[in-house]
């Protein structure tokens, strides 16, 4: 994502141990990754936070 930003690129090739096209990614496919990644995380805290310590 650094290089999409400061390469001012919205989208860029994805290539394969051969250097073929395997697809392309954009800017707005690694933003909605990072933003379900951080979801994840904050119901992941959340849970924790209010575990009921009482419970045996």
């Amino acid at each position: 994502m650094a290089e999409m930003t400061e390469g001012r690129f919205r989208h860029m090739p994805i290539v394969d141990e051969v250097g073929r096209l395997a697809g392309i990614v954009s800017i707005g496919d690694i933003v909605k990754a990072k933003l379900e990644s951080a979801e994840e995380e904050v119901t992941l805290y959340k849970d924790f936070v209010t575990l009921d310590w009482r419970a045996s």
